[in-house]
């Protein structure tokens, strides 16, 4: 006859602790049994549809894959999640323009094209160079800005010049909402997207502590990053192969130079820039003294591009000035996410960027 034990709140039960480290035991043999089995998909389908499908997660969450090569990767966005409609992120550096052809090569009904934001804080060189080799590749590019377009310009006159503290909230308002926004433009594409980058764990001390998954996503906006796990060496050589092309700006700059918020700017980038966009920097010098006569108190402690170091208290003043609690919470994560070693010289990278 069993013995029936009748539980009360708040104390402990001796025959159900008892019995711990067994349950235990057996979770372990569990987990050792389908890890290793050849069935993985058919044992953890279950639980990840419910995951995707089910159950709509807000805010940020990550997938770990039992194989993170680029191919399984991709065959979990695919058959486990779902997504059909794959959109590669490209800034035109070297990470982004191999993830392009990759995809174009190997999942070409899929490929739907490639997303650039055009951030109206970055080189423009890179842009028009990006826009003449998607034609050479024949690759449909689709080019959007942050809106309003001048967003960069309003931050700074509130808030100063951001430094390395403040690159998240930039991000956000430059890139994110951006991708957000392209991403939810129709129903069709809002449904079955995933956004393509090529960041990659490696060019990232941060990513490499703090690594998540390749699959990830925010409520309804998905991203995937199939080189996750591949090496500097691995994709120049993948470019040397395949014949193909940075920007020429990446030469000089050591990044694609998309965006120059100027959170990262390294030794000598400002006299780079007269160089590459005489254009670019009269703006930023225009900021500058605009931020001397019209910004704000907190902005006048930060007038100069490239120069500024953010207090916590004044991120603190910066993110509940623009966002709610629930949006601070997962900015950081999608720093992660959004941004690549080729945002900025020096922003997530825990190795040199050739």
């Amino acid at each position: 006859m069993k013995k029936e034990v009748k539980l009360e709140l708040g104390k402990k039960h001796d025959l159900i602790m008892s019995q711990a480290p067994q349950i235990k035991q057996l979770n372990s043999n569990f987990s050792r049994l389908y890890n290793n089995s050849k069935e993985y998909d058919l044992l953890r389908i279950r639980e990840r549809e419910i995951e995707t499908n089910r159950l709509k997660p807000q805010g940020f969450r990550s997938y770990i894959c039992p194989d993170e090569s680029p191919e399984e990767i991709m065959k979990e966005l695919m058959n486990i999640h779902g997504r059909t409609q794959f959109y590669v992120l490209c800034s035109g550096g070297k990470d982004s323009i191999s993830i392009v052809n990759w995809i174009a090569t190997n999942y070409p009904e899929n490929f739907k094209g490639v997303m650039h934001i055009k951030t109206n804080i970055g080189v423009k060189k890179t842009t028009d160079w990006l826009v003449e080799y998607c034609e050479k590749m024949n690759w449909k590019l689709q080019i959007r800005e942050p809106n309003p377009p001048n967003v960069y310009d309003e931050l700074v006159l509130k808030y100063g010049f951001p430094g390395a503290g403040a690159h998240t909230i930039v991000m956000r308002k430059l890139k994110y909402i951006t991708m957000r926004n392209f991403a939810f433009e129709n129903e069709e594409r809002k449904e079955n997207h995933a956004l393509i980058s090529g960041i990659r764990a490696f060019e990232s001390s941060r990513r490499m502590a703090n690594y998540k998954g390749a699959i990830q996503r925010d409520s309804k906006l998905w991203f995937a990053a199939p080189f996750f796990k591949k090496t500097d060496e691995w994709v120049y050589d993948y470019l040397l192969k395949n014949g193909l092309k940075r920007t020429p700006v990446h030469d000089v700059l050591g990044m694609s130079g998309e965006c120059e918020c100027g959170s990262f700017a390294g030794y000598g980038e400002r006299e780079k820039l007269k160089l590459l966009d005489p254009q670019l920097m009269d703006h930023i010098e225009y900021l500058e003294d605009q931020v001397q006569l019209h910004g704000t108190e907190l902005a006048k402690k930060h007038p100069t591009w490239g120069r500024a170091t953010n207090s916590p208290e004044e991120i603190e003043i910066i993110m509940k000035g623009l966002y709610d609690d629930g949006t601070i919470d997962k900015i950081k994560d999608l720093e992660e996410v959004v941004c690549g070693v080729e945002c900025g010289f020096g922003t997530m990278k825990g190795t040199v960027n050739y």
